[in-house]
């Protein structure tokens, strides 16, 4: 199952990137407050750390960018026309089985069984993602 969890990276990256923009607009509203009855020091704390979070959502970015085209790389390789879609659905567009058997008109099991099948052939095949380097986390 490497795959999966090198497929799944992707949710990850994506989630702490969301989830430090929501920091953001809470120190922006933090900031908005400082500035009415806060000090210096406190409102350049603020800023400096509303500036550290967009330079490592950039970082996050990049590293999410990388990952979308290794695994978009590993997907295209695929022969099996199912397998692909079933793979390109879940991981590249972050689509539920229960939206991909919708979209596809599969039951949610074939799209289970073509997934497990998908990732089954990858791994036989070998180990990709560990010959596709990537930048470290917080590397640009």
């Amino acid at each position: 199952m490497e795959y999966k969890k090198y497929f799944l990276e992707i949710v990850h990256i994506d989630a702490m990137i969301s989830a430090r923009r929501e920091q953001i607009k809470y120190l922006y509203n933090l900031l908005c407050r400082l500035k009415e009855c806060g000090t210096g020091k406190d409102i350049r704390e603020t800023a400096r750390k509303i500036k550290l979070l967009h330079k490592t959502i950039a970082a996050d970015i990049q590293r999410l960018t990388n990952l979308y085209r290794n695994i978009r790389q590993i997907i295209l390789g695929i022969k099996n026309k199912e397998h692909m879609l079933v793979l390109e659905m879940k991981y590249l567009n972050m689509l539920s089985f229960d939206k991909i058997a919708e979209e596809t008109g599969y039951s949610r099991r074939h799209v289970l069984r073509l997934h497990a099948k998908a990732l089954e052939k990858l791994t036989a095949v070998g180990d990709a993602p560990l010959r596709i380097p990537l930048p470290a986390h917080g590397e640009v």
